[in-house]
Formats: structure tokens, C-alpha cells, sequence
């Protein structure tokens, strides 16, 4: 099967025509408006972000990216049923959770259509409902977990006389890179709001881990860099621990391979507690 975009004649019309053929249709209930598009301090390289309410349809799509005016838009949906859950319980999820999305995005946006009170009503709980945790429970160990992973592969690969093995580094850096930088947030339970909010924190917070970032951006040996990407690695995940080493065993705990979703029924610390417990009893001398 092969994918592709549709044509769109959206990117002939003026923001505020998009915006008004949107109010017309009976399924849309609300439209918000977010980041530059609410504010109106949008500029040459701004995209439009809206966020849609709709009704309950399965046909309904979970998000749109096309070009309104000549803009990259990005169009987010929820049902009305999504919103109704919002305001009951708006406590209960994670700032990285898509409700957690919808919940900021309230908080945030402009309203500009509101068919039946809805969203402005979600609005008022959104706006005082303190942040919820910015991270799953399980985020920052598994941010810790798939960096050293990715860090011992990589030092592996480098190590190598093969150079398949060796290129390998390169694209094991290219994902290994991204994992990095949003994890600095996990595992400081801040949210992730993009690559240029991540640069604004740290010039503002962390200048010494950005000089780090645009060291590694400047280096050009395949080794130094790996040395740059550890380095960066360790910066990340200092809050919760250490880069694996030789000699160690690290045990993830959760279900096996094959046994449905990995899900934890008890505290995290006390599953890791438990798997380590259970690995030294396999590996313990006979």
C-alpha cells in the first residue's frame, strides 16, 4: 500500500475564511486557538495551531497538518466525549498524556467558537487545575534505561574493526541524539514543548549542557563525537542516575517478552528491587 496527501484548497483561503467555513459545519462544537496563532504574535516562519472539537464520530480524524494561507497548520481533534472526561477528572493525567495536552492547550488557547458552552466550561476547570506530573511513572527509568543501552551500543560499534559497524554509530546517533535531548526533560518531570522551548530553558537554565549540544553539533570525528554524545548522555540523566558500565547488571522489570503490554502492578522502585532480587537468585554460584 502506498500513502499519500490529499489535495487541499485550504491553502488559498485567509485564516479567518478557514475559520468560518469551520463554524459552519454541525460536527464542529468548538475551535481553539494556540501558541502565535492565539497571541497574534506570529511571524514569516510561524505555523497556525488549532485545537477542534468534534463530535463523536470514529470516521473523525485524530489530527490534520496541512497549509492554510501558505502556513504550515497543524489541526488537533477531540471529541466532545474526550473534553466531557477532561472536566470531570482533570487531575488525574500526566502532562505528557494526550488529555494532558488537551488540558495545557486550554489553559493556553483562545477560544474562537464555542457552539454550546462546552469549551469555555473546560477552559475554567483547565485553568485551575494545577500541572499534572510532566512524565509517566515509568519515564525517567526508561529514559535511563534506553540511553546507557544506546550509549554501551554505540561505544560497542565504535570499537569495531568492521566498518559496517562503525557507520552503524552514525545512525545510532541520529535517534540516540533525540532520546537525549527529550529526556533531559523526562527525567526532570518538566514537559517537552518542542525544540525551540527546550533551547529557551536552557540558555535560560542550563547554558553548559547547550554549549554541550552545539559541541557535539560541531564536532566532526565519528570517535569524539560518540565521547560528545556520552557526555551529553551523562548530563541527561544525572538526576536519576549513572551510565551503565563493565561489570554491572541492569535488570528491567516488567512483563516478558510476548506477555501483553508491559504493564507494573507495584511501585517501580519495588519491581526493579524485585527483578534484581530474582536475576541474582539465577546468577547466584552454585
Amino acid at each position: 500500500m502506498r500513502f499519500s496527501a490529499m489535495p487541499t484548497h485550504t491553502d488559498m483561503l485567509t485564516l479567518d475564511a478557514f475559520l468560518a467555513a469551520l463554524r459552519s459545519r454541525a460536527a464542529v462544537d468548538g475551535i481553539l486557538l494556540m501558541g502565535s496563532t492565539a497571541s497574534g504574535k506570529l511571524t514569516a516562519a510561524s505555523d497556525y495551531d488549532l485545537l477542534l472539537i468534534l463530535a463523536d464520530d470514529p470516521a473523525a480524524p485524530r489530527m490534520v497538518v496541512t497549509w492554510v494561507d501558505g502556513r504550515f497548520t497543524e489541526v488537533y481533534c477531540t471529541p466532545v466525549s474526550a473534553l466531557a472526561r477532561i472536566i470531570t477528572a482533570p487531575t488525574t493525567w500526566a502532562d505528557a498524556s494526550s488529555e494532558g495536552a488537551v488540558i495545557r492547550w486550554l489553559r493556553e488557547g483562545r477560544i474562537v467558537h464555542d457552539r454550546a458552552g462546552r469549551l469555555a466550561a473546560a477552559q475554567a476547570v483547565a485553568q485551575a487545575t494545577p500541572p499534572g506530573p510532566a512524565a509517566p511513572p515509568m519515564g525517567a527509568y526508561w529514559a535511563w534505561s534506553d540511553i546507557s543501552y544506546n550509549v554501551a551500543q554505540a561505544k560497542r560499534y565504535l570499537a569495531s574493526d568492521d566498518p559496517v559497524y562503525r557507520e552503524a554509530v552514525d545512525f545510532r546517533l541520529l535517534y540516540g541524539l533525540n532520546d537525549v535531548m527529550q529526556a533531559y526533560f523526562t527525567v526532570r518531570d518538566l514537559p517537552w514543548r518542542g525544540e525551540k522551548e527546550a533551547i529557551l530553558y536552557w540558555m535560560a537554565h542550563d547554558p553548559a549542557y547547550l554549549a554541550a549540544f552545539r559541541a557535539y553539533f560541531a564536532e566532526t570525528d565519528r570517535g569524539r563525537k560518540v565521547a560528545r554524545y556520552e557526555e551529553l548522555a551523562r548530563r541527561t540523566l544525572a538526576p536519576v542516575g549513572i551510565l551503565w558500565a563493565r561489570g554491572t547488571a541492569t535488570v528491567s522489570a516488567g512483563t516478558g517478552w510476548g506477555a501483553g503490554a508491559n504493564t507494573l502492578d507495584t511501585p517501580i522502585e519495588l519491581a526493579i528491587a524485585a527483578a534484581h532480587a530474582y536475576w541474582q537468585m539465577l546468577t547466584a554460584p552454585v
